[in-house]
């Protein structure tokens, strides 16, 4: 689990009051996106030798359907142990510029996952515009709602991989 110092005592209460379980808490000093935490996350869980799946779901998120998030969810990490990187989106009601955007390759299977065939963080407006169903001709364009799971080394790895992303800000993975 990791959360900001001030949010340490509402996490703890949130989780007691749901029974949760917390094996481990991991502070960030000041919110500084999802990445660096990340990266906290997946360096100290393969710390062992282990390789466990990392779901990692911002805080800000409202999901008015838990048991259907549940399943999803367990699609997604059975994937993730298989070597993927999931990334669970929702369809954009309206282009903004404050989501990253994917657009999945054609053939989704029955249940529901498919490849990305394009990703755009923060996009421009006529960017997001882009990724719109509408625009999109097939429907296939989903907001990233941040949510992913993949193995604590594969997290590394990729992020080792596009740290010239962070480093410069850019629009898009595809930036050369």
């Amino acid at each position: 689990m990791v959360c900001n110092d001030e949010h340490q005592s509402i996490v703890a209460d949130q989780c007691l009051y749901r029974g949760e379980e917390i094996s481990g808490v991991v502070l960030e000093p000041a919110s500084r996106n999802t990445a660096p935490a990340t990266t906290i996350v997946a360096i100290a869980a393969t710390g062992n030798g282990a390789d466990p799946v990392l779901f990692v779901l911002p805080a800000d998120h409202f999901i008015a359907d838990e048991t259907a998030f549940a399943g999803v969810v367990e699609r997604g990490v059975s994937f993730a142990e298989r070597g993927g990187i999931v990334v669970f989106g929702i369809p954009p009601t309206h282009p903004a510029t404050g989501y990253g955007y994917i657009r999945a390759r054609a053939g989704a299977n029955g249940g529901g996952v498919a490849k990305v065939a394009a990703f755009a963080e923060k996009p421009s407006l006529t960017t997001a515009e882009q990724f719109s169903p509408k625009a999109a001709g097939t429907g296939t364009a989903a907001c990233s709602c941040s949510p992913r799971a993949s193995t604590s080394t594969l997290v590394i790895i990729e992020l080792r991989t596009s740290r010239r992303f962070y480093r410069n800000g850019t629009d898009s993975f595809d930036d050369p």
